[in-house]
């Protein structure tokens, strides 16, 4: 009645070429990136978390510029009101 996932992701970005002024570089990142996932599954609910792009900052030419990649967070809710033969009725939130 329960899963559980997770997942890695190798990702490269080119934005440009090299650095501006000062800066010595390249424009290129190549980063990884890691997805957690559960699902918990009953007759009438169902209830899902992820967290997706979990790792370390992404830097280009500066490393002490780095941004942290964008962590989500993502959960829902199915609750199933009505079944019969032919019809469904749920209600999801997300």
């Amino acid at each position: 009645n329960s899963g559980v996932g997770i997942s890695m992701k190798v990702f490269q970005q080119n934005l440009i070429k090299g650095g501006t002024g000062a800066e010595a570089g390249s424009g290129v990142s190549t980063d990884f990136a890691f997805d957690f996932g559960y699902l918990r599954k009953s007759s009438k609910l169902n209830f899902g978390l992820s967290v997706t792009n979990i790792g370390p900052k992404i830097a280009f030419i500066d490393v002490n510029q780095a941004d942290p990649a964008p962590t989500n967070l993502r959960l829902g809710v199915n609750i199933e009101l009505f079944r019969n033969e032919y019809n469904r009725l749920n209600v999801l939130f997300l």
